[in-house]
């Protein structure tokens, strides 16, 4: 075992530690250095939504969730000083950095990881793109990540799956017992986080999910079921969809504080 894996399992081991007066320094990373390819060459991130950039409902979330301390948002580097104004429109208590993405999104989490505090002890990962995040959800996940070291939000797929072939035809069913659909936040012990980059870098793994890093270098990550509710902004045809989201969710009044795992 890389000795580097075995050290964060080590320290994963002292998780039982934690409790509510040692909870550990933690971070929010909110990725928005998207190209937008699939919205026409727009930015997500920026998208007005309700009347309200697009990155600054994640900034709402994590700010008002009382475990982070600090939050880093990545941005493309023609759109860093953009991002910065946009940042200057959410007013928080707490401090907010914009660094420049990298060409993949693995890169620019990797430039958003290593300009955390370096107090940071865990942190959560989030796209920009799912804009109904909540804090609770937040909250809930680094919960989990406090016992098991790693936690990323999911569901249950509900929908049949079925397997094509060349052509696209249907060619077989899929079991979907066990398959779940994951989302962010994904939330990272920093020891872990740490030690699963270095094993990505030594193997040159390239993905788009951070799990995946987590997962190939031998560490667990426990899913939690916050539900269908972080689907991902992707096309133009999602922006109504997840504004009347929003507007319903504001007439419902729902106080976050209240969501727990049992309620979902």
């Amino acid at each position: 075992m890389d000795l580097r894996v075995a050290a964060a399992k080590a320290a994963i081991g002292l998780k039982k530690l934690f409790d509510k007066n040692s909870i550990p320094f933690c971070s929010a990373i909110i990725t928005a250095a998207g190209s937008g390819t699939r919205m026409g060459g727009v930015s997500k991130q920026f998208i007005e939504l309700n009347g309200k950039k697009t990155v600054l409902y994640s900034l709402e979330a994590f700010g008002n969730c009382d475990y982070v301390k600090e939050i880093v948002v990545t941005a493309r580097a023609d759109e860093v000083e953009k991002m910065k104004e946009t940042v200057g429109e959410f007013y928080a208590s707490k401090p907010v950095k914009v660094v420049a993405g990298g060409k993949t999104r693995q890169e620019s989490v990797e430039n958003a990881f290593f300009a955390l505090d370096k107090k940071c002890g865990c942190v959560a990962i989030h796209d920009a793109a799912r804009p109904l995040v909540t804090s609770s959800d937040a909250k809930l996940l680094f919960e989990e990540a406090f016992r098991y070291g790693a936690a990323t939000a999911a569901y249950p797929v509900a929908d049949s799956m079925k397997k094509v072939d060349g052509n696209l035809f249907l060619a077989s069913d899929a079991d979907r017992d066990g398959v779940w659909a994951v989302q962010t936040p994904q939330v990272f012990l920093c020891d872990v986080y740490k030690a699963a980059l270095a094993v990505a870098r030594r193997d040159s793994l390239e993905v788009t999910d951070d799990n995946s890093i987590v997962t190939h270098a031998g560490f667990s990550v426990k899913a939690v079921n916050t539900g269908n509710k972080s689907f991902k902004l992707t096309s133009p045809e999602d922006v109504g969809l997840i504004e009347a989201l929003l507007v319903k969710r504001k007439e419902e009044n729902i106080d976050n504080s209240t969501i727990t795992e049992e309620t979902i």
